[in-house]
């Protein structure tokens, strides 16, 4: 398993690292809610800063419903397509499926790649980012 991705047109590497205290022998059937709300919160941490600082008005919601279609969700106005000052509106919400999640992965490890990976997809699509443009970032 890869933990970072190498930039095109840049020698600079963004690596991801997974929380110290994770076990790889774990289930991820076996993980309780708790620590994948930490998994959750560990991955948001990831997101670089020149990223992280455009999330404005979003949340990050964990779905416990298992869904056949979907390891998570944007549900909004991409951030590209927001009007100047515009405000009083609802916020933006990321939904992660998160038996879906379990079930699509072996380990506590997979797990966590997996959780990481679909959170950044769906903030790509917050960005305004396409499917083609997410598989172009390994995404």
């Amino acid at each position: 398993m890869s933990w970072f991705k190498k930039k095109k047109h840049s020698k600079e590497k963004i690596i991801y690292f997974p929380p110290k205290d994770i076990n790889p022998e774990t289930p991820a059937s076996q993980v309780s809610d708790e620590r994948f709300e930490y998994l959750v919160d560990y991955a948001y941490k990831q997101i670089p800063p020149k990223i992280s600082k455009h999330i404005q008005n979003v949340s990050i919601v964990i779905d416990p419903v298992y869904n056949p279609r979907l390891l998570g969700l944007f549900q909004g106005v991409p951030k590209t397509k927001h009007l100047n000052n515009q405000g009083g509106h609802l916020p933006e919400v990321i939904t992660l499926y998160r038996e879906t999640l379990k079930s699509v992965t072996k380990t506590e490890e997979d797990l966590y790649e997996q959780t990481r990976k679909t959170l950044f997809h769906e903030i790509g699509h917050y960005l305004g980012m396409d499917h083609e443009k997410l598989g172009k970032h390994g995404y």
